[in-house]
């Protein structure tokens, strides 16, 4: 597998869907196209491991972390593929929990490869960087839970 150790992700209006750009330790450049269908899949098994579990207070706190999360982005130079560095499309992700976040194991059509792992905080803010591009593609809202909603309403967040 090639671990990835920077990732830049953005939409491509021309394909519909949302390219990976992912360096290795190494400086090899990877790109991977994730298609809708399979985001769709990834998301909420994504966001099941930080889900909150229990009551209104849980939920509210959950809420927290992830702005906390989206307020620790920082700008960095953005991952670039090479001129000629063939992309591929992730046709199966395979998701590992860990006590430290989560791991996906990307694979393509014809054996491509390609690891990266998201502690916590990593995860809360590539989850976010996914929300919003769902928007610039005017994908469906309707996997994203309303704690990863930074901008949700404050009634949805309300304890009751």
């Amino acid at each position: 597998m090639n671990l990835l150790q920077r990732v830049t992700t953005q939409y491509s209006h021309v394909e519909d869907r949302i390219g990976l750009s992912g360096e290795a330790a190494d400086g090899k450049v990877q790109h991977v196209w994730l298609t809708q269908r399979l985001l769709g899949r990834l998301v909420p098994a994504l966001c099941k491991p930080l889900a909150a579990q229990g009551d209104a207070r849980a939920a509210l706190l959950n809420s927290f972390e992830q702005q906390a999360a989206q307020a620790q982005l920082v700008a960095q130079e953005p991952v670039a593929a090479p001129a000629g560095n063939a992309a591929w499309v992730a046709t199966r992700v395979d998701l590992s929990t860990t006590t430290q976040g989560v791991r996906l194991d990307l694979f393509g059509p014809n054996g491509e490869t390609a690891t990266f792992a998201l502690p916590e905080l990593a995860l809360r803010q590539w989850l976010s960087i996914l929300r919003r591009l769902y928007r610039v593609a005017e994908w469906s809202d309707s996997l994203w839970p309303a704690w990863l909603d930074a901008s949700a309403p404050a009634d949805k967040l309300a304890l009751h």
